[in-house]
């Protein structure tokens, strides 16, 4: 698709969720009251734990469209999205294997450590060439294997595309579209979706034929990404270059801990990446619930099963 159709279909889409936007009511807000219409003490007194990708039980909500309706709750940015107020503090009581928000593991959960168990070792991946983390430096990078996922461990570059808010409004690079669109048909937000970045086919690795995939039908492969001991579950949602490895959302480097900032932000090395593969996709890719609940199923079956 050309640069001009691409620019035709956007501004249709905006221009429909404009519309949307100007309607929409929730029937679970009681009498179809407009969202974006309750009152600001309410909704500070709300709360976002456990609840990130939708409505909280108090009545505002802690997706990535809160902001623009301006309902989220008063905790949205340091539970969902990190690097609010009070963010250091939550991380730095947050046990292994939380969930980025402050929020202990559930009991019999998979910690951060027993995924880095499996990374002990690199099986790697048969005919894949070692990978780079940038664009003109040495190849160093095995992508490995494990029965149900793939890995490699490499940098942290902060992926802005998509983003439609500090500090992705800051990006040089930036690019308005991303390789995926979520579950409204729009691109990506790497501002507030937390994901991971995976290189397009080549140098001997061909994703989908592990099943990992992506695209603008909503859905991402699942992964899981482990820094410091932190870990967080999250959808494959953009395409890297070929052969480049070690990149994830401004989004999810907040959650991590990892400076955001897409010219002064990432980090040089210690980040594991962890791709679930086969035939189970978060969906919609945007809902960090689908993606905790997912990531969480399917990294107990990979510690079960290596």
């Amino acid at each position: 698709m050309g640069l001009a159709d691409h620019a035709a279909r956007l501004s249709f889409v905006f221009a429909a969720v404009s519309v949307l936007g100007c309607v929409e009511t929730d029937a679970g807000r009681g009498g179809g009251e407009v969202r974006g219409e309750r009152a600001l003490d309410d909704l500070a007194s709300g709360s976002c734990v456990d609840m990130c990708g939708g409505e909280s039980n108090d009545g505002c909500w802690c997706d990535a469209q809160c902001e623009s309706y301006g309902d989220c709750c008063g905790d949205y940015a340091p539970v969902c999205v990190g690097g609010g107020d009070g963010d250091d503090a939550a991380k730095a009581d947050e046990p292994e294997g939380g969930d980025g928000g402050g929020n202990p593991p559930p009991v019999g959960a998979v910690t951060a450590q027993q995924l880095l168990d499996l990374t002990a070792d690199c099986d790697r991946v048969p005919g894949t060439e070692l990978f780079r983390t940038d664009a003109g430096k040495s190849r160093t990078i095995e992508i490995c294997r494990l029965e149900g996922a793939i890995w490699w461990r490499a940098d942290a570059d902060i992926d802005c595309d998509g983003g439609k808010s500090s500090p992705c409004t800051e990006d040089p690079w930036y690019q308005p579209e991303t390789s995926s669109k979520d579950s409204k048909g729009n691109f990506i937000d790497s501002a507030t979706v937390p994901h991971f970045v995976v290189p397009m086919a080549g140098d001997g690795f061909f994703p989908k034929d592990f099943g990992i995939k992506t695209g603008w039908g909503g859905y991402g492969s699942a992964g899981a990404i482990i820094y410091e001991g932190k870990l967080l579950y999250a959808p494959y949602a953009d395409a890297g270059p070929r052969g480049v490895l070690g990149e994830l959302s401004a989004a999810a480097a907040a959650v991590l801990g990892i400076p955001n900032h897409p010219v002064s932000g990432g980090v040089a090395s210690g980040v594991t990446y962890i791709v679930f593969t086969g035939d189970s996709y978060v969906d919609p890719i945007e809902s960090r619930e689908a993606a905790e609940t997912l990531g969480a199923q399917l990294a107990a079956e990979l510690v079960a099963n290596n």
